[in-house]
């Protein structure tokens, strides 16, 4: 029987709780009591380690990550835990697996391909590794039932994350189910340029001819992506959008055209300069960073004055001819690295959630609620881009950051249509099922006067028991959305 995990819609009931449970111990209203988190949580990433150096894995503490290589693979296991652990009560450690080559790194940096020069080739959170995907975790507060966690912690590293390595024991059996199949946890993107390295231009058109045949609500956004990358350039930030994915490998394998096959005017492709892996700071420097972030936040306010962007809490949002765009810009505390993240969707998706699950009044209220409120639908990220932020100071940050937000908008206005944020929507929602966008989904769908499909969503969603990451009472926004178009009927607009 496969080890099964959370749904996202108990992510989130436990996420919010936590967060009162952390809110309350920091503000001293919950008595101290247990064992210090941080403590705990170094304990049992040594005891699983211990348990697991016998399989081959040793332990670098300084990462709290578990390494092994073969002569073609380094295999990880890393630890990761909670900024709301509160003692004696919760001290969560998720776990992620990850495979990595040198080989795949020294040919991406000898050759064009999708992925920049990194060794990453396939891993993620070790319940995403096996179909259906869920969030695993394990809660180490308890001394009584610390030994237990750890051990059942090993087992699931053993069952779930050593059978994924071994799956690239043999590159041959992977090149030939890339062609058949997807791999669980390994990015389009790095499923080509795999290909590429270890096979031929044939086996990555293969792929790429499956991936664009068995989804058509990819081809719009193909064709767009194409024609635009063969206009304007590539992007500079790494694309995760099959539609997207699949264009620059057309223009950076010479691939022919994914449908007829016939020949693709390629263009200039220019290179991408891959920085340094940043190194981690001390905690004098990290100190220096929450200072900047925070200065960096009140410049943006009053920097962005006159340009078309509001500002609250250090993001950027604006009403764009009728679609909500937000950029929220990223200072990492622990290394010298910032980047920004860009979404949209269209004005009128969130009255109609507000609608569906009984908030009409969130339509009175400021455009931020958009960003920050409880009841919001969730969209993936369109961009992500990196800042070069150099020695900037706080100001010249700021400017560099609205300038671009701006770029990043102008690129999002490219054919941008509401059938195109649906066929995205869609599209990261079948790779990744736990996410939260299936409310994104069922009202951009009613927002098209599609209100039958949007039926066949809801009911389809809730037979696979998927909530649409709310719950309101005992209601999902599954059973909220199938009740209100009980209510309105299935006709269209």
């Amino acid at each position: 029987m496969v080890r099964r995990g959370k749904q996202f819609a108990e992510v989130a009931r436990d996420t919010a709780h936590r967060k009162l449970r952390a809110a309350a111990a920091h503000s001293g209203r919950l008595p101290a009591r247990g064992e210090a988190p941080r403590q705990v949580y170094l304990e049992a990433c040594r005891a699983i380690a211990d348990a697991l150096a016998v399989d081959g894995f040793k332990y670098l503490r300084s990462r709290a990550t578990l390494a092994r290589k073969t002569s073609d693979f380094g295999f990880s296991i890393h630890f990761q835990s909670s900024h709301h652990n509160v003692a004696g009560e919760l001290v969560i450690m998720w776990i992620h697996a990850g495979v990595t080559s040198p080989a795949v790194k020294s040919w991406r940096s000898t050759h064009p391909c999708l992925m920049g020069a990194s060794d990453m080739v396939a891993g993620g959170q070790i319940g995403n590794l096996v179909r259906p995907e869920s969030w695993m975790e394990w809660n180490m507060a308890s001394e009584k039932q610390r030994e237990a966690e750890v051990a059942d912690a090993v087992a699931a590293i053993r069952e779930l994350a050593y059978p994924y390595f071994a799956v690239f024991d043999d590159v041959a059996a992977v090149r030939a189910r890339l062609i058949a199949e997807d791999v669980p946890s390994m990015w389009l993107s790095s499923a080509l340029d795999f290909l590429m390295c270890f096979g031929s231009r044939d086996d990555a058109l293969a792929l790429a001819r499956r991936v664009f045949l068995e989804k058509d609500d990819i081809q719009d956004r193909y064709r767009s992506s194409l024609a635009q990358y063969q206009t304007l350039g590539m992007p500079r930030h790494l694309l995760s959008a099959y539609g997207d994915v699949l264009a620059a490998a057309t223009l950076v394998f010479g691939l022919p055209d994914l449908e007829t096959l016939a020949p693709v005017a390629s263009v200039p492709l220019l290179q991408r300069e891959e920085p340094e892996e940043p190194k981690a700071l001390s905690r004098t420097e990290q100190k220096a960073r929450r200072v900047l972030s925070k200065a960096v936040a009140a410049e943006l306010r009053a920097r962005a004055k006159g340009t078309g962007w509001r500002v609250s809490q250090g993001w950027l949002f604006r009403d764009d001819d009728g679609w909500f765009v937000e950029v929220r810009p990223m200072l990492h505390l622990a290394q010298r690295t910032s980047w920004l993240e860009l979404r949209a969707k269209p004005m009128s998706i969130d009255p109609i959630f507000w609608e569906i699950v009984g908030t009409q009044n969130s339509d009175k209220l400021p455009i931020s609620f958009r960003v920050f409120g409880a009841f919001t639908v969730t969209t993936p990220t369109l961009a992500k881009v990196e800042i070069d932020e150099g020695s900037l100071g706080p100001g010249a940050l700021a400017d560099m950051i609205i300038r671009v937000a701006q770029c990043e908008l102008e690129r999002s206005r490219h054919d941008r249509s509401t059938e195109r944020f649906l066929a995205e929507v869609q599209e990261h929602h079948s790779r990744l099922p736990s996410h939260p966008y299936l409310p994104a989904i069922v009202c951009a769908l009613i927002l098209l006067g599609r209100r039958e499909d949007a039926r066949v969503v809801c009911i389809t969603a809730r037979v696979a028991q998927q909530s649409g990451g709310l719950i309101v009472g005992s209601r999902s926004f599954t059973d909220l959305a199938i009740a209100w178009l009980d209510r309105i009927g299935a006709s269209t607009h």
